[in-house]
């Protein structure tokens, strides 16, 4: 269940275990079964996340997949969404958000422009330099 995905119901079948649907629902919302899976996730998880051939090129191939499959589906906007995620990651997008303001000032320069701006404001600013 945990690395193919399917239903309760559907492991039971594909074990020849005879059961309802509504046993195999039942078996699955006990807590019991709910800590099972999630120790079995878990370790599904850390198999894949230590696989050798896991990297971000793996990454992004499954997140191409997903938008070619998303497309399909006429999903577009969640396409776009995925293929925007692809974009940042393989570096094709910086982000608008960041601005250098101070470029190369140095802490002096910061200083000085400070104390030009304290004779002309006819007030005392703080340095914020460290010693």
């Amino acid at each position: 269940m945990s690395r193919k995905g399917v239903s309760m119901f559907q492991a039971c079948v594909d074990l020849n275990i005879m059961i309802t649907s509504s046993e195999a629902d039942a078996h699955f919302h006990s807590k019991a079964f709910q800590n099972v899976l999630r120790e079995a996730r878990s370790r599904v998880y850390g198999e894949i996340a230590n696989d050798p051939g896991h990297s971000k090129r793996t990454l992004v191939g499954k997140l191409l997949l997903a938008a070619d499959r998303l497309f399909d589906e006429a999903k577009y906007d969640k396409a776009a969404e995925v293929l925007h995620k692809v974009a940042k990651i393989e570096g094709w997008e910086k982000s608008d958000n960041t601005l250098t303001v101070f470029a190369d000032l140095t802490q002096r320069d910061l200083d000085d422009i400070k104390k030009k701006l304290s004779i002309e404001l006819g007030t005392t600013i703080q340095s914020t330099a460290r010693a």
